[in-house]
């Protein structure tokens, strides 16, 4: 049944070649890049960027063997050829219009910008409300997403397609910058986008976007270039047309093929590069491969010209088509391990269902946007603001933004200044501290008993004598209990040392030495804390009585994470220690103007059940204390390497240990990269005194589920040795 997708090949073919002209022998077409020769390239590149999204999702070789389904094998590498004909169509026709029309630039972003935009909203609209309102279908996706392009591997995206739009948006905004401060000096102004799309690249590189994000986007300023220089260069290609026409289709094929298979190329030499410099060489390919194919397209354009009505359709539909796609490829799925609404296994029906879908809601968009467009557009205001200059409405909102800024920073000193009594208070009240090497380490002792119980924190718990006081109070009925502040967390002491997972263990001891607590010790530890209470009990085993686990890290994750990322351990380090350094600017900022209070809602769900209002408070100002600060992010960048230092470590065959999981991370929900309860199970060394057990709720159920956990913890505890 599937080898029926082989039948769309020609007729992809006679898509693309019906209705060709050929230019007389020894002429050329002056049209040969015309609007409708443009948009019909663009329209059948738009049908190749379906299939290529298609192809990714069905037969590319990163995909588990049992989710391949052949036969769109040549698509899967051709995206960026398809975007660089966007992005150099667009510069081209930008830099014609501009040459041609009086006052182009006049309300030039609002009029370019309004449509893109209003066709991100609608589609993200939709994602969004898929994904709220059916979350069993979508498990790995989450609803709260908040787009910013600060995020390491990648910008966080509602439509991870939309990429294209949000860079378009960034090269009209430098095309309008450099056009207006050059405007009268074609070149300069030119080499400014030039310049502004080299620092996009750097910046894409240093946050290690996908390749995808940059190795195409210098078409457009070559786009403008060949616009403003069109009538000296179309003669020289015109002279030299047949070697050209050998040379650049030959050069594109090698580039592309380098580009595919560099490490093939490189072994064959002896060359082994590390990933950055593998990655470069790549990039620097595929942006020649781009570069060569859409001259190739150009030079075949000038002896053919390409247009018929198929063609024509699709190209006034390309961005609607660009995004529309990408909802259907969430909606309909090839199998029933991927996450969607309706599984359609046979390939030449799920690309007939997609592109047939996506073409009839495009065109729906396409007309609906023209009509709010005609009508808004004859508003007055509207009229007004079409006219306004950039530079007067990007004033106007860097005012608001300041406004809103310094409005923020004021309510949140505010709010530390109602709250300061409070917690001091709690402070005074509830708090002892130990003393590490000098440094003051926050902790919550209560409960006598037989055993001593010690929690520890996971990596983003800013305030675990409060966070983690619930689960406490229940354990601490029969037993001595004693919750930690790791440094740079709580009422603790910033760190002073790098976070290694030795030096967590040293701390944790020497903590509870300066406590006068005497083990040996039940150790309780949530999320990452698991790697250091297995080192503690590997190192010092007659200080650990035991061990119970809460949804706790394993060191193998670190490999499906790296596999995942499809990035090498040293890669990996170097993404983390980027991590570090960027987020500690960007938090330090947030944290001056009070911000970062905003992503407050995202933690807050985990202890509306288990905390009281007079603490919750309390909380939210720890949360705007800690949250990103150099003690944490040291430890993030530590990750990798303290994972790899509990590598091939497994639960001491002596030690009694239960593992409670959360539902939600084992079906995947959190860890999707890993087999969550298979990481576990591969712990146990033991199974007469070592459990994994799963409860129902999710990571952070050390913080929503106290009872559960202590009477999980009751009955392991009594039936200890």
């Amino acid at each position: 049944m599937n080898l029926l997708v082989y039948f769309y090949y020609p007729i992809l073919v006679f898509v693309l070649f019906y209705g060709i002209k050929k230019a007389p022998k020894g002429a050329f077409h002056e049209g040969f890049l015309s609007i409708s020769q443009t948009k019909a390239l663009q329209g059948f590149a738009a049908i190749g960027v379906v299939f290529h999204h298609i192809g990714q999702n069905t037969c590319a070789p990163w995909l588990p063997s049992g989710n391949i389904i052949h036969g769109l094998e040549p698509f899967v590498p051709i995206g960026y050829l398809c975007v660089a004909l966007f992005f150099f169509c667009s510069g081209y026709g930008l830099m014609k219009s501009y040459q041609t029309k009086e006052n182009y630039l006049k309300g030039f972003f609002i009029r370019r910008a309004l449509h893109p935009l209003l066709l991100l909203f609608i589609t993200d609209a939709v994602l969004i409300f898929l994904v709220t309102f059916f979350p069993r279908n979508f498990p790995e996706v989450s609803s709260f997403i908040i787009p910013t392009p600060f995020h390491m591997g990648g910008a966080v995206l509602v439509n991870e397609y939309s990429w294209f739009i949000y860079s378009l948006l960034f090269l009209y905004a430098a095309f309008l910058i450099g056009f207006r401060i050059f405007s009268k000096h074609r070149l300069p102004a030119i080499i400014f986008v030039i310049l502004a799309t080299v620092a996009y690249i750097l910046f894409c590189d240093w946050w290690m976007y996908g390749n995808w994000w940059y190795n195409s986007i210098l078409l457009f300023p070559i786009g403008l270039l060949f616009a403003a220089y069109e009538k000296r260069l179309v003669p020289v290609m015109q002279k030299h047309y047949c070697k050209a026409m050998i040379i650049t289709p030959v050069l594109f094929l090698l580039f592309f093929l380098c580009a595919e298979h560099l490490s093939m190329f490189l072994g064959i030499f002896g060359i082994q590069l590390s990933y950055f410099p593998m990655k470069w060489m790549t990039l620097l390919s595929e942006t020649a491969a781009a570069t060569l194919f859409v001259f190739s397209l150009i030079l075949l354009g000038m002896k053919i010209q390409f247009g018929n009505k198929i063609l024509a359709f699709f190209g006034a539909i390309t961005a609607e088509l660009y995004l529309v796609h990408s909802v259907f490829l969430r909606v309909f799925v090839t199998s029933f391990e991927q996450s969607g609404f309706a599984t359609i296994d046979s390939l030449p029906l799920y690309i007939l269902v997609i592109l047939g879908l996506s073409t009839a809601v495009s065109y729906g968009l396409f007309l609906l946007n023209k009509f709010i467009v005609n009508k808004v557009s004859k508003k007055p205001l509207i009229l007004k603001l079409l006219k306004t200059d950039f530079i007067v409405i990007l004033f106007i909102l860097l005012g608001f933004l300041l406004f809103a800024t310094i409005s923020i920073r004021n309510e949140s000193q505010q709010f530390s200044k109602e709250w300061s009594d409070e917690m001091d208070a709690f402070r005074e009240e509830n708090i002892r501290f130990a003393d590490v090497d000098g440094q003051k380490m926050a902790a919550y002792v209560l409960g006598e008993g037989e055993h001593t119980i010690v929690l520890l924190g996971g990596s983003f718990d800013y305030f675990s004598t409060i966070g983690m006081r619930p689960l406490a109070n229940l354990l601490a009925e029969t037993n001595r209990v004693v919750v930690l502040d790791y440094f740079g967390c709580g009422f603790s002491d910033p760190a002073a040392t790098e976070r290694t997972a030795d030096r967590y263990v040293y701390e944790i001891r020497t903590a509870l030495a300066s406590l006068g607590e005497k083990g040996p010790y039940i150790l309780m530890p949530n999320e990452i804390s698991g790697l250091y209470a297995l080192l503690y009990a590997t190192e010092y085993p007659k200080e650990v009585e035991a061990i119970i686990a809460l949804d706790t890290i394993v060191a193998a994750r670190a490999d499906d994470i790296t596999d995942a990322l499809n990035l090498t351990p040293d890669a990996y380090r170097i993404r983390l220690k980027r991590e570090e350094t960027a987020f500690h600017l960007l938090n330090e900022y947030a944290r001056f103007t009070g911000l970062n209070r905003a992503t407050w809602f995202i933690t807050e769900h985990q202890f509306k059940y288990s905390q009281s209002e007079n603490t919750m408070p309390l909380l939210e100002e720890l949360y705007h204390i800690h949250v990103g600060n150099e003690t944490n992010l040291n430890a993030l960048a530590h990750s990798y390497d303290n994972h790899q230092r509990l590598a091939g470590i497994r639960y001491p065959a002596e030690l009694p240990v239960l593992s409670l999981l959360g539902s939600k991370s084992v079906e995947g929900y959190h860890y999707p990269e890993s087999d969550w309860r298979a990481l576990h199970d591969s712990l146990i060394t033991n199974p007469e005194i070592q459990e994994v057990k799963e409860i129902p709720g999710n990571p952070y159920f050390a913080f929503s589920l106290p009872k559960a956990i202590a009477e999980e913890a009751k009955t392991f505890i009594d039936n200890l040795p």
